[in-house]
């Protein structure tokens, strides 16, 4: 399930895949459509098909077909240019949701879609040696007609796109939508209730499994792991948490049992390594990537504080999701409430640092920044309902930096 899941994210992220899938599509329906008119299975009063000869056919899908060609090339010259524009300008580390951004891969897909219908389409046009040789798809002609004029829609539509989406409001705002969906998904991660803390250290007692190759931990399929460990009566602890880098044979599992002799776990299964973070399954670094385009813009060669102040209206959003949400203690137990894992997993006064402090180090020189964080602290203290030292902590340092 869990490589399912990645396989899924990969394509999710891809620029091709779904590109692709369209070409591949429009060049099965050229080849049906050119079935359908040599068998004569279309009635032309249900829809006016093209009535030219074989040479305006060639000349009207040359014309499509050369013309779909360079839009493809305008549009992936413009994503080109956004992805340049989104990596200096807000952070590196945001491209991934440009990568996958819906609406460019249709953009491209529904382009070469287009040119691969009308080259499909320009195969099959024939002169004869009389006219009655002579074959022109009419319907595959006036569908490429059609997709022709689809495209200028969609072009139209991806300019209206790039032009929002290249907005900080627009980044920003995005971001916050999928780390909150993280948010809200966190529960589930204890299907079978959390268990009380268990503290059996790895290395003590218990055997290492060591990580196959370097990278991050990017998600743990815990109900797998609770169910492995559960068939075998062992207890795990998982070294690294999601979003921590692991090097290639150092422990990335500790496995405790009596006996000694279980079988190796499937860690492809279990526990998935790539090589870089992703909000799927780590809010945190969803909150890392807004605090990322704040600090870009409270740099001294930026020196854009109000950008960072729309970050910190999201993050304020997003903290008190957190703390309305029951965050998992990173305890797990099985179906019979017995413990079987034990995974490091961020608590409130994690995502509050994480969100908080590193912006107050870089932007404690503006008077707005200060005056923004402290009505945001005095908010989550409003609405926490448990009392906790770290807003205090943030908005003394605050205070302390305005009396400099």
């Amino acid at each position: 399930m869990l490589r399912l899941t990645r396989l899924r994210e990969y394509f999710r992220t891809s620029l091709w895949a779904l590109p692709t899938a369209i070409v591949v599509a429009a060049v099965l329906l050229g080849l049906g459509l050119i079935e359908i008119d040599r068998a004569g299975g279309w009635s032309e009063s249900a829809f006016p098909l093209f009535g030219g000869t074989p040479v305006g056919a060639r000349s009207a899908l040359t014309v499509v077909a050369g013309s779909t060609l360079s839009l493809t090339g305008v549009v992936f010259s413009i994503t080109m240019i956004v992805l340049q524009l989104a990596s200096s300008q807000y952070s590196p580390r945001v491209l991934t949701a440009f990568l996958a951004d819906y609406e460019t891969k249709v953009a491209l897909g529904v382009f070469l879609g287009t040119f691969s219908l009308s080259l499909t389409t320009l195969l099959a046009v024939h002169d004869g040696s009389g006219a009655d040789d002579a074959f022109v798809p009419r319907i595959a002609v006036t569908a490429s007609f059609v997709a022709a004029l689809v495209s200028v829609g969609v072009l139209i539509r991806f300019i209206h796109h790039v032009m929002h989406s290249v907005r900080v409001s627009t980044i920003v705002r995005r971001l916050a939508d999928e780390t909150e969906r993280e948010l809200t998904r966190l529960p589930s991660l204890c299907p079978n209730g959390c268990a009380e803390p268990w503290t059996g250290p790895p290395g003590e007692g218990g055997r290492l499994v060591l990580a196959p190759r370097s990278g991050v931990v990017v998600d743990i399929d815990r109900t797998a792991l609770v169910t492995w460990a559960a068939e075998r009566s062992l207890r795990v602890q998982v070294t690294r948490p999601v979003g921590a880098y692991v090097t290639q044979g150092l422990p990335l599992l500790g496995i405790f049992d009596d006996e000694g002799d279980a079988a190796e776990p499937d860690l492809g299964s279990l526990v998935s390594v790539a090589e870089e973070r992703d909000i799927r399954n780590d809010p945190v670094y969803g909150i890392m990537l807004l605090v990322d385009i704040a600090l870009r813009a409270l740099s001294p060669g930026v020196n854009d504080p109000r950008t960072a102040v729309l970050v910190l209206d999201q993050l304020e959003r997003l903290l008190i999701v957190v703390s309305r949400t029951e965050l998992p203690v990173g305890v797990y137990a099985d179906a019979e409430g017995e413990t079987r894992v034990w995974v490091s997993e961020p608590d409130w006064e994690t995502y509050v640092r994480t969100a908080l402090e590193e912006i107050i180090d870089f932007g404690q020189d503006s008077r707005m920044l200060r005056v923004r964080l402290l009505d945001l602290l005095a908010d989550l203290d409003a609405v926490v309902s448990a009392p906790t030292d770290v807003l205090d902590v943030l908005a003394q340092r605050v205070r302390a930096a305005a009396e400099r």
